[in-house]
């Protein structure tokens, strides 16, 4: 039988939850737990749209990157719907180091950090949408 990835993560939830944190003996311990309960809720209830909200973080950085300097934010890989989940990210991080590196170097009032900030911003409402409704519940 083929466990999908929801339920692998829910018996790895489950697990924590019965068997892991009512052994552990401190509070520091028990918090971190629930921690990471949290952050596999996340994982359950985004798992299939990650590929796409890294793509479109991706393209984002590359028209924000464009802009800031033409050819810049030249694709680097290979087509978009082509593009598995690891080049996409490289491509990603790339990118994110090209735009922090001109954040780093550019005039308080240049152009560039007005370009910069609004794909910040973008980005922050892309990932304040992804977590919303997050919160540690399971079957």
């Amino acid at each position: 039988m083929y466990l999908r990835y929801p339920d692998v993560l829910r018996t790895i939830q489950q697990n924590l939850t019965t068997e892991i944190i009512p052994d552990l003996s401190t509070d520091y311990a028990r918090e971190q737990a629930w921690g990471m309960l949290v952050l596999l809720e996340h994982l359950v209830s985004s798992w299939d749209q990650s590929l796409d909200m890294l793509r479109a973080e991706t393209d984002d950085l590359r028209e924000t990157m464009e802009k800031i300097a033409p050819g810049s934010g030249a694709h680097t890989g290979t087509d978009d719907a082509a593009s598995t989940g690891q080049r996409l990210l490289a491509e990603n991080r790339e990118l994110r180091a090209r735009l922090a590196a001109t954040i780093a170097s550019a005039p308080a009032d240049a152009a560039e950090l007005r370009l910069a900030r609004g794909f910040m911003a973008r980005q922050l409402d892309r990932e304040t949408a992804a977590v919303a409704n997050v919160a540690p519940t399971w079957d």
